[in-house]
């Protein structure tokens, strides 16, 4: 969910091919569905999750 505490900035999917091989789908996420995209396909969850995007907290003054 990152940095908003109400609303995630994606979903990332732990998939396997028909071989079994484990693969990661990210999608930003929207209330409706036909707002979400599809970000990419990844081999590791490290991967996906450094493809989310998101705003950073503003730094504490």
């Amino acid at each position: 969910m990152r940095n908003d505490p109400v609303l995630p900035a994606a979903i990332i999917q732990r998939l396997r091919d028909p071989g079994g091989h484990e693969f990661f789908v990210v999608v930003t996420w929207d209330l409706n569905p036909d707002g979400r995209r599809m970000i990419g396909r990844y081999g590791s969850l490290e991967d996906a999750d450094s493809a989310v995007r998101y705003v950073l907290p503003a730094p504490i003054r």
